[in-house]
Protein backbone atom coordinates (compact mmCIF):
# COMPACT_ATOMS: atom_id res chain seq x y z
CA UNK A 1 0.00 0.00 0.00
CA UNK A 2 1.18 3.37 -1.14
CA UNK A 3 2.22 5.24 2.41
CA UNK A 4 1.67 9.12 2.36
CA UNK A 5 2.27 11.84 5.11
CA UNK A 6 0.55 15.08 5.67
CA UNK A 7 3.50 17.68 6.88
CA UNK A 8 1.44 20.21 7.71
CA UNK A 9 -2.51 20.00 8.95
CA UNK A 10 -4.14 22.23 11.78
CA UNK A 11 -6.68 19.02 13.24
CA UNK A 12 -7.06 21.55 16.61
CA UNK A 13 -9.12 23.69 14.48
CA UNK A 14 -12.63 24.30 15.24
CA UNK A 15 -13.54 23.58 11.66
CA UNK A 16 -12.15 19.91 12.05
CA UNK A 17 -11.90 19.65 15.56
CA UNK A 18 -15.52 18.33 16.32
CA UNK A 19 -15.28 15.63 13.44
CA UNK A 20 -11.67 14.26 14.07
CA UNK A 21 -12.24 10.13 14.66
CA UNK A 22 -14.43 10.86 11.11
CA UNK A 23 -11.17 12.60 9.60
CA UNK A 24 -8.46 10.40 10.65
CA UNK A 25 -10.87 7.83 9.63
CA UNK A 26 -10.80 9.33 6.12
CA UNK A 27 -7.12 9.58 6.31
CA UNK A 28 -6.54 6.20 6.59
CA UNK A 29 -8.76 5.44 3.47
CA UNK A 30 -5.80 7.19 1.33
CA UNK A 31 -3.01 5.75 2.88
CA UNK A 32 -2.02 8.80 5.48
CA UNK A 33 0.77 6.96 7.51
CA UNK A 34 1.83 9.92 9.70
CA UNK A 35 0.01 13.47 10.02
CA UNK A 36 2.14 16.64 11.17
CA UNK A 37 -0.92 18.77 13.74
CA UNK A 38 0.95 22.36 13.73
CA UNK A 39 0.02 24.53 16.97
CA UNK A 40 -0.53 28.19 16.35
CA UNK A 41 -1.23 29.69 19.43
CA UNK A 42 -0.64 28.57 23.15
CA UNK A 43 -4.00 26.95 23.01
CA UNK A 44 -3.79 25.04 20.27
CA UNK A 45 -0.51 23.72 20.30
CA UNK A 46 -2.37 22.56 23.98
CA UNK A 47 -5.14 20.93 21.90
CA UNK A 48 -2.55 19.49 19.45
CA UNK A 49 -0.38 17.37 22.54
CA UNK A 50 -3.96 16.17 23.62
CA UNK A 51 -4.90 14.95 19.88
CA UNK A 52 -1.48 13.54 19.44
CA UNK A 53 -1.79 11.25 22.41
CA UNK A 54 -5.09 9.91 21.06
CA UNK A 55 -3.64 8.58 17.45
CA UNK A 56 -0.82 6.62 16.81
CA UNK A 57 -0.25 8.05 13.13
CA UNK A 58 -0.73 11.80 14.38
CA UNK A 59 2.56 13.86 15.77
CA UNK A 60 2.67 17.93 17.05
CA UNK A 61 4.38 20.88 17.47
CA UNK A 62 4.45 23.99 19.27
CA UNK A 63 4.06 27.43 17.94
CA UNK A 64 2.45 31.06 17.44
CA UNK A 65 0.98 31.98 13.99
CA UNK A 66 2.89 35.52 13.15
CA UNK A 67 -0.55 36.88 12.64
CA UNK A 68 -1.27 36.31 16.54
CA UNK A 69 1.74 37.65 17.94
CA UNK A 70 -0.52 39.58 20.47
CA UNK A 71 -0.93 36.91 22.35
CA UNK A 72 3.13 36.89 23.04
CA UNK A 73 3.72 37.82 26.42
CA UNK A 74 6.83 37.23 28.70
CA UNK A 75 4.71 35.39 31.43
CA UNK A 76 3.91 32.80 28.15
CA UNK A 77 7.85 32.29 27.10
CA UNK A 78 8.44 29.44 30.31
CA UNK A 79 4.55 28.19 28.80
CA UNK A 80 6.28 27.20 25.76
CA UNK A 81 9.08 25.72 26.56
CA UNK A 82 7.40 23.35 28.67
CA UNK A 83 5.20 22.32 26.04
CA UNK A 84 7.91 21.53 23.88
CA UNK A 85 8.77 18.42 26.88
CA UNK A 86 5.81 16.92 26.04
CA UNK A 87 5.49 13.59 24.45
CA UNK A 88 4.95 13.72 20.60
CA UNK A 89 6.13 16.81 20.24
CA UNK A 90 8.01 16.88 17.23
CA UNK A 91 8.56 20.22 16.12
CA UNK A 92 8.87 24.09 16.87
CA UNK A 93 6.02 25.89 14.72
CA UNK A 94 4.20 27.53 12.63
CA UNK A 95 6.16 30.95 14.01
CA UNK A 96 7.35 33.17 11.19
CA UNK A 97 7.07 36.51 8.92
CA UNK A 98 3.74 37.38 7.15
CA UNK A 99 4.29 40.86 5.55
CA UNK A 100 1.14 40.26 4.01
CA UNK A 101 -1.62 40.06 6.66
CA UNK A 102 0.54 41.90 9.17
CA UNK A 103 2.41 44.33 8.09
CA UNK A 104 2.47 46.68 11.19
CA UNK A 105 3.43 44.29 13.38
CA UNK A 106 6.82 43.77 11.78
CA UNK A 107 8.82 44.18 14.79
CA UNK A 108 7.02 41.96 17.01
CA UNK A 109 7.05 38.90 14.52
CA UNK A 110 10.89 39.07 14.23
CA UNK A 111 10.90 38.91 17.99
CA UNK A 112 8.58 35.81 18.26
CA UNK A 113 10.77 34.04 15.60
CA UNK A 114 13.94 35.00 16.81
CA UNK A 115 12.22 33.44 20.53
CA UNK A 116 11.31 30.00 18.82
CA UNK A 117 14.65 29.21 16.70
CA UNK A 118 15.85 29.64 20.20
CA UNK A 119 13.57 27.28 21.26
CA UNK A 120 13.99 25.06 18.61
CA UNK A 121 18.07 25.11 18.72
CA UNK A 122 17.57 24.59 22.45
CA UNK A 123 15.04 21.51 22.18
CA UNK A 124 17.06 20.38 19.07
CA UNK A 125 13.94 20.50 17.06
CA UNK A 126 13.60 21.03 13.65
CA UNK A 127 11.19 24.58 13.05
CA UNK A 128 8.21 25.28 10.92
CA UNK A 129 8.50 28.72 9.41
CA UNK A 130 5.13 30.52 7.74
CA UNK A 131 6.41 33.15 5.65
CA UNK A 132 4.84 35.34 3.21
CA UNK A 133 5.79 38.33 1.56
CA UNK A 134 9.10 38.30 3.50
CA UNK A 135 11.67 36.06 2.35
CA UNK A 136 14.71 38.31 2.50
CA UNK A 137 14.11 39.20 5.29
CA UNK A 138 13.32 35.45 6.55
CA UNK A 139 17.11 35.08 5.11
CA UNK A 140 18.29 37.97 7.33
CA UNK A 141 17.31 36.98 10.22
CA UNK A 142 18.46 32.96 9.95
CA UNK A 143 21.38 34.73 9.08
CA UNK A 144 22.15 36.24 11.97
CA UNK A 145 22.54 33.20 13.85
CA UNK A 146 25.80 30.94 14.20
CA UNK A 147 23.94 27.47 14.40
CA UNK A 148 19.87 26.90 13.19
CA UNK A 149 17.81 23.70 13.94
CA UNK A 150 16.80 21.96 10.79
CA UNK A 151 13.94 24.12 8.76
CA UNK A 152 10.63 23.72 7.09
CA UNK A 153 9.27 26.63 4.70
CA UNK A 154 5.96 25.64 5.24
CA UNK A 155 3.34 26.27 2.09
CA UNK A 156 6.08 27.81 0.05
CA UNK A 157 4.79 31.17 -1.89
CA UNK A 158 8.38 32.35 -2.88
CA UNK A 159 9.80 32.55 -6.02
CA UNK A 160 12.47 30.28 -7.62
CA UNK A 161 15.26 32.65 -6.53
CA UNK A 162 13.90 32.46 -3.20
CA UNK A 163 13.74 28.51 -3.26
CA UNK A 164 17.40 28.47 -4.05
CA UNK A 165 18.26 29.72 -1.24
CA UNK A 166 15.99 28.26 0.93
CA UNK A 167 17.78 25.14 0.22
CA UNK A 168 21.14 26.69 1.98
CA UNK A 169 20.03 25.82 4.85
CA UNK A 170 19.15 22.75 6.30
CA UNK A 171 15.55 22.58 5.02
CA UNK A 172 13.07 21.12 3.03
CA UNK A 173 10.18 23.22 1.48
CA UNK A 174 6.54 21.91 1.86
CA UNK A 175 3.78 22.28 -0.77
CA UNK A 176 0.17 22.50 -0.03
CA UNK A 177 -2.98 22.16 -2.42
CA UNK A 178 -2.36 25.42 -4.04
CA UNK A 179 0.16 24.09 -6.47
CA UNK A 180 -2.56 22.49 -8.41
CA UNK A 181 -4.78 25.32 -8.45
CA UNK A 182 -4.76 26.40 -12.36
CA UNK A 183 -3.21 30.02 -12.04
CA UNK A 184 -0.79 28.51 -9.88
CA UNK A 185 1.86 28.16 -12.57
CA UNK A 186 4.88 30.15 -10.97
CA UNK A 187 4.46 28.04 -7.94
CA UNK A 188 4.18 24.84 -10.16
CA UNK A 189 7.82 26.32 -12.17
CA UNK A 190 9.03 26.11 -8.41
CA UNK A 191 8.03 22.90 -7.11
CA UNK A 192 9.40 21.48 -10.74
CA UNK A 193 13.09 23.38 -9.71
CA UNK A 194 13.19 21.63 -6.41
CA UNK A 195 15.37 18.26 -6.04
CA UNK A 196 12.76 15.40 -4.63
CA UNK A 197 14.38 14.89 -1.69
CA UNK A 198 14.13 18.39 -0.84
CA UNK A 199 10.58 18.43 -1.17
CA UNK A 200 7.41 17.21 1.47
CA UNK A 201 3.44 18.08 1.18
CA UNK A 202 1.02 19.10 3.07
CA UNK A 203 -2.52 19.98 3.39
CA UNK A 204 -2.63 23.14 5.92
CA UNK A 205 -6.45 21.89 6.94
CA UNK A 206 -8.79 23.22 6.96
CA UNK A 207 -7.29 25.57 4.68
CA UNK A 208 -5.96 25.17 0.61
CA UNK A 209 -8.10 22.25 -0.57
CA UNK A 210 -6.52 21.00 -4.04
CA UNK A 211 -8.64 21.59 -6.76
CA UNK A 212 -10.51 19.15 -7.37
CA UNK A 213 -11.96 20.24 -3.68
CA UNK A 214 -12.51 23.65 -3.93
CA UNK A 215 -15.50 24.99 -2.26
CA UNK A 216 -14.76 22.83 1.18
CA UNK A 217 -13.46 22.42 3.98
CA UNK A 218 -10.03 20.85 3.48
CA UNK A 219 -9.28 17.52 5.51
CA UNK A 220 -6.00 15.65 5.50
CA UNK A 221 -7.26 12.57 2.88
CA UNK A 222 -7.39 15.80 0.10
CA UNK A 223 -3.23 14.85 0.38
CA UNK A 224 -3.54 12.27 -2.12
CA UNK A 225 -4.79 14.66 -4.97
CA UNK A 226 -1.60 17.00 -4.20
CA UNK A 227 0.50 13.88 -4.80
CA UNK A 228 -0.88 12.95 -7.76
CA UNK A 229 -0.79 16.25 -9.20
CA UNK A 230 2.94 16.56 -7.84
CA UNK A 231 3.92 12.96 -9.63
CA UNK A 232 2.59 14.07 -13.10
CA UNK A 233 4.27 17.64 -12.56
CA UNK A 234 7.81 15.40 -11.75
CA UNK A 235 7.39 12.97 -14.39
CA UNK A 236 7.33 10.10 -11.52
CA UNK A 237 4.88 7.31 -10.10
CA UNK A 238 3.11 8.25 -6.96
CA UNK A 239 4.68 5.21 -5.41
CA UNK A 240 7.90 6.46 -6.36
CA UNK A 241 6.91 9.87 -4.92
CA UNK A 242 5.60 9.06 -2.27
CA UNK A 243 8.61 6.41 -0.89
CA UNK A 244 10.39 10.18 -1.24
CA UNK A 245 8.63 12.10 0.43
CA UNK A 246 8.12 9.67 3.23
CA UNK A 247 11.89 9.48 3.38
CA UNK A 248 12.05 13.30 3.62
CA UNK A 249 9.73 13.30 6.54
CA UNK A 250 11.47 10.45 8.66
CA UNK A 251 14.92 12.28 7.75
CA UNK A 252 13.78 15.52 8.91
CA UNK A 253 12.22 14.04 11.99
CA UNK A 254 14.89 11.33 12.86
CA UNK A 255 15.18 11.13 16.60
CA UNK A 256 12.18 13.05 17.81
CA UNK A 257 9.06 10.53 16.43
Amino acid sequence: MIKLIDSHTHLNSHKLLPYLDDVVRESNKVGLVSMLNVGYDFSTSLKGIEIASKYQQIYTSVGLHPNDIKEFELKTLEDYSCLLKKPRVIAVGEVGLDYFRNPEHKNGQKKVMEFFIDLAIQSRLPIILHIRDAYNECFDLLNSFNELPRVIFHCFSGGRDDAKLALNYDSYISFAGNVTYPKANLLREVLSSIPLNRILLETDAPYLPPQAFRGKICQPSYILETYLAVAKLRKVSLENLSQVVLSNYNNLFRGTQ
